[in-house]
């Protein structure tokens, strides 16, 4: 079980607020993703590009949650609007729409397993059932005394479990209308459960494994045992609890296999566990904000990722990765928007993708960006990703023939780091020392002290002064350098 790891696959980027939910569809050909700018979108689950029908718009708010309806072309949504829609994934067009009749924020749903049903948590602490096609109420629960955040059906149908921002985790008979929940744990989770998972697959009837995570770092697993259909008589205890998560867990997911147990959480990270014994396999940064929701496809190869950073990563599990071309370095000036995201990834900058693509940074604007541009423009606060990129940058250009402006030498040569300016990226001609120790261009450090900059370009740290030393070391061995090129 320790060889299992993950291996960056694809970023997918499109919404332009948080991700809410990730789901693949039954047939692991589409996926399905929820966001607070009030959209849906529909991806191939292929190669990645979004299909004709999305995306979907009709909620006026945030969508909380998405999924797919199994045996039909159809998804249905939850919304802070109070709204619960069923699309057509084909057209994209409205199928049903649930209202509580209160308006009040829709923040879970679940398709019962035979998707005729669907279960909805509210932020009026109440849970309910709802006919999908009729859109008419079936059964509705009081009981938790806090927005119900997380809801899971027993693969049986017989029962839904239903977790709230109180922490208490209750189970319901979602069959034979038994109102008053049939077990009751008040502190399954300290400050909030924010994701309950069943295993689908079980040895004995109504017997089966049960996955929660909260706000209290921890992911737990349960064991749930219920007597025959009709029966009152529930058990759910806590078998194993998986510590290592840094922040609140806000997501849970069971590998096809029952095996894996995946998680994500507030600490940015993705972790894989072993369901059977609670070791961490494996810990990645996935994001560079809240990992929302986690998803395995249905064959368990992939797993997808949203996040509170707007983008969606897809991870190969146990290296399954595509196989590209490799980008060209002597034409980077000729790489598309779609080269420069594959730039990013294979240097496991997937955290920036999302901007890099929205702000339509070719190959030829990739050149000329500057620690300026990453700063003002692209709003990368990260100093070690702001140097990393940078770097990269450095050694993309060193890759490039240098061209002189008296033709270009037939082997081409490559320019020490050193000689380059940190902000132009540009051969040094006026080399100066600044009071962070860096050497600039002069008329390049001057713009950025002329324009209110009081910190360095490199570090982000504050400079002492504004004195600049000419750096004769530097126009030594420029002097040189060019000598070399004639």
């Amino acid at each position: 079980m320790t060889n299992i790891g993950l291996t960056f696959h694809k970023t997918i980027t499109g919404h332009q607020k948080d991700v809410n939910w990730v789901s693949f569809s039954p047939d692991g050909q589409l996926i399905a993703t929820a966001s607070a700018d009030k959209s849906i979108r529909l991806w191939k689950a292929t190669d990645f590009t979004e299909i004709s029908s999305s995306p979907l718009i009709a909620h006026t708010f945030a969508v909380n949650w998405v999924d797919f309806r199994r045996d039909r072309d159809q998804i249905a949504s939850c919304s802070t609007d109070g709204r619960a829609l069923l699309w057509d994934t084909k057209t994209g067009n409205q199928l049903q729409t649930i209202s509580n009749g209160n308006q009040n924020s829709l923040r879970v749903g679940r398709f019962s397993p035979d998707s005729s049903e669907l279960a909805i948590g509210a932020s009026d602490e109440s849970l309910s059932i709802w006919n999908i096609d009729r859109g008419k109420l079936v059964r509705r629960y009081k009981g938790h005394e806090a927005t119900v955040l997380a809801l899971a059906w027993s693969p049986s149908g017989l029962f839904l479990v239903s977790g709230s921002a109180n922490g208490d985790l209750r189970v319901w008979d979602s069959k034979y209308g038994h109102c008053k929940d049939l077990a009751y744990i008040l502190d399954a989770h300290d400050l909030g459960v924010t994701c309950i998972e069943f295993y689908k697959k079980t040895d004995c009837p109504n017997v089966y494994k049960l996955a929660t995570c909260g706000m209290d770092h921890l992911v737990k697993i349960w064991l749930f045992s219920a007597g025959p259909p009709g029966t009152t008589d529930v058990h759910v205890s806590n078998i194993t609890t998986f510590k290592g998560h840094e922040a609140a867990v806000m997501c849970v997911a069971w590998s096809p296999s029952g095996k894996i147990l995946a998680s994500g959480g507030g600490d940015h990270t993705i972790r894989l566990w072993s369901a059977d014994d609670g070791y961490q396999i494996i810990s990645i940064l996935g994001h560079s904000r809240y990992v929302t929701c986690i998803s395995f496809s249905p064959d368990g190869q992939l797993l997808a990722s949203a996040s509170n950073d707007r983008a969606v990563n897809i991870w190969g599990v146990n290296g399954k990765k595509e196989k590209l071309e490799k980008l060209e370095v002597s034409s980077v000036s000729k790489w598309s928007v779609q080269d420069v995201q594959r730039w990013l990834e294979e240097n496991r900058l997937h955290n920036h993708v999302n901007v890099f693509v929205q702000e339509q940074i070719t190959g030829d604007r990739l050149l000329s960006i500057n620690a300026a541009t990453l700063t003002e423009n692209l709003n990368i606060s990260s100093l070690s990703d702001r140097m990393k990129i940078l770097s990269l940058l450095s050694d993309l250009k060193r890759s490039i023939p240098y061209r002189p402006d008296k033709g270009q030498k037939p082997n081409g040569l490559n320019i020490d780091e050193f000689l380059l300016c940190p902000i132009t990226m540009q051969l040094l001609k006026d080399p100066v020392i600044a009071s962070d120790g860096y050497t600039y261009e002069r008329d390049a450090i001057q713009q950025w002290l002329s324009t209110g900059h009081n910190r360095s370009p490199v570090t982000n740290e504050q400079l002492e002064n504004t004195k600049l030393i000419s750096n004769r070391v530097i126009k030594i061995l420029l002097a040189e350098h060019v000598s070399n090129c004639k």
